[in-house]
């Protein structure tokens, strides 16, 4: 199986569900980004208050009732649709990443949609990928969104990190987080170094959030198209850290 990852700007509002089907699809879920074009980098410091986050333009804060994230697993023989087919709505913009899954755990719903992956810490190395998070934070809700602010900017100043944004269920059950990263491995291992994440990390794990949380590794095989203007991805490898 494989997944893809299309992130999108629709030309009007899409208030009512959106349910999604094709042939060979597995897994599915569309969610509302976060608002703002400042999702990649190079990210200027920004307050981390409260106060800050419904003001925040690089992703991080209030939700962009345009902006969906369609995550879908397909089986490897599947050819998948456009995006813009398979949400059934026009756009102004669409990205797509076609992905390797190496490792998942934790649960949405009760399961893990990629309980079939074996954990591939070995395989992160070296490669460019995404990294997507959930959690269903329904306590301790504003130590939460606290928390929330400490690690995005201090994320945001992590190496590699090439664009990254919330994500909104569109049941509301649950926040999501989304990060491009050039070298999956190297990324890891900085942000379990960083005590404030790993406690965050250690946090959550634990339930003191909420009763669900999930993580996923997926590296990247392709992508084409652009969120906000760019396609994270677009840059050789020798420039993807340099400020633009």
């Amino acid at each position: 199986m494989f997944v893809t990852l299309d992130v999108v700007k629709t030309r009007r509002l899409v208030l009512r569900a959106l349910p999604v089907d094709a042939p060979g699809l597995r897994y599915a879920r569309v969610l509302l980004g976060g608002a703002g074009d400042e999702v990649h980098r190079p990210w200027p410091n920004r307050p981390t208050t409260l106060r800050w986050t419904a003001r925040r333009r690089d992703g991080w804060g209030r939700p962009d009732p345009r902006r969906l994230m369609l995550l879908a697993c397909w089986q490897d023989d599947a050819l998948p649709l456009p995006a813009g087919e398979l949400l059934g709505v026009p756009l102004r913009e669409a990205w797509r990443a076609r992905l390797e899954r190496l490792g998942s755990h934790g649960t949405i719903d009760g399961a893990d949609p990629f309980a079939d992956t074996a954990t591939d810490r070995a395989g992160c190395a070296g490669r460019r990928g995404v990294t997507l998070t959930y959690g269903n934070g329904n306590k301790h809700v504003l130590d939460f969104l606290r928390r929330t602010n400490q690690v995005v900017e201090k994320t945001h100043q992590t190496p590699g990190l090439l664009a990254s944004c919330n994500m909104f269920d569109r049941r509301g059950k649950g926040l999501w987080t989304f990060s491009c990263w050039d070298d999956l491995g190297a990324a890891m291992k900085m942000l379990y170094a960083d005590p404030e994440h790993r406690q965050a990390i250690g946090l959550a794990r634990d339930g003191f959030y909420g009763a669900e949380m999930w993580f996923t590794r997926l590296a990247l095989v392709d992508s084409h198209g652009t969120i906000a203007g760019r396609d994270p991805f677009a840059a050789p490898r020798s420039l993807a850290h340099e400020t633009n």
